[in-house]
């Protein structure tokens, strides 16, 4: 989910896609700050910038080591997991009502 949520890492700086980029090249070389700048870029980053960071073959044994080393901070929580059901739940309801609209009434 890409939501934001202003009390986690409120204190975290905003990072451009260049500057995580050069944070996780120097992993785990990096302050307890620069940490959560990191964490708050990755969950809450555009997802263009992202997937562009992640496909650099030059940060991955960095990003790997650091998505290891936070894998509590990338887990799908349950309201999350509870709020993409629901959505799924209520598409679906919304589907079958309008096929029962559409169909045609028996003879």
């Amino acid at each position: 989910m890409n939501a934001f949520s202003p009390t986690e890492h409120a204190n975290a700086p905003v990072l451009t896609r260049e500057a995580a980029a050069e944070l996780i090249s120097r992993y785990p070389e990096v302050s307890n700050a620069e940490g959560k700048a990191i964490l708050k870029f990755l969950r809450h980053g555009r997802h263009l910038d992202v997937g562009v960071l992640t496909a650099d073959p030059k940060l991955k044994p960095q990003l790997d080591l650091f998505m290891e080393q936070h894998a509590s901070h990338f887990r799908v929580g349950f309201g999350e997991a509870s709020a993409l059901i629901a959505g799924i739940l209520g598409f679906l309801i919304v589907c079958w009502l309008i096929w029962e609209a559409a169909r045609p009434a028996p003879l």
